[in-house]
């Protein structure tokens, strides 16, 4: 897996465009594989805000190595991003601090069995959430705060048409165990929810 940090430049007319609709901050990232022969896979992301910083953080994760030297070129980073490869093997018992950005949903109930995705607003639902998912991939939840992200109307494009999407977030920071080492490691490969497309999903381990 490949591991890349970019500090994005503040300062930039396209890092400010792209930090109101974080789907085009997806899509200027996927960019940075672009002239990749083999197919992709999963690649998933997470904006890192923090007070009195000169600058924006954006962590990527991905199966293939990228080339973030166009980005450099054109101003839209501060300096040469960093990149890594780490090759983890989970095992059972294993224990992690973790964080998560998430857009915990479920499905609404339709005639038509189409079911619309709605947010889970209350903490108790949010919580809840993860720990559904914690048993469908493989882990046990030792300690969690959730801390709510306000939602926000993001616009989608498509080669037919635009649409607006409302998305809120809640940001996951606990401790968990592994009980399964395969599932954890899909989940931990592949990320952990919806919206993966708009910053969400990317587990972040530390021990």
């Amino acid at each position: 897996m490949i591991f890349s940090q970019l500090l994005l430049n503040p300062g930039s007319h396209q890092v400010q465009k792209e930090l109101a609709n974080p789907y085009e901050l997806h899509r200027t990232l996927l960019n940075g594989f672009a002239g990749n022969t083999q197919s992709i896979g999963r690649v998933l992301y997470r904006l890192e805000i923090r007070d009195r910083e000169p600058y924006l953080e954006v962590l990527v994760q991905s199966v293939v190595r990228p080339d973030w030297s166009a980005l450099a070129n054109k101003g839209y980073l501060l300096c040469p991003a960093q990149v890594k490869e780490v090759s983890p093997v989970f095992s059972a018992g294993q224990q992690f601090q973790f964080k998560l950005h998430a857009n915990p949903t479920k499905k609404q109930k339709q005639p038509d069995a189409s079911g619309k995705r709605i947010f889970l607003t209350g903490e108790k639902q949010q919580l809840a959430w993860l720990e559904r998912k914690s048993i469908q991939h493989g882990f046990q939840i030792m300690a969690v705060q959730a801390q709510t992200v306000p939602s926000r109307r993001l616009q989608k494009r498509t080669e037919k048409d635009t649409f607006l999407i409302q998305l809120g977030g809640v940001n996951y920071e606990g401790v968990l165990t592994v009980q399964n080492a395969s599932l954890f490691t899909s989940a931990w490969s592949n990320g952990i929810g919806s919206a993966k497309g708009f910053g969400f999903g990317m587990l972040s381990l530390k021990r």
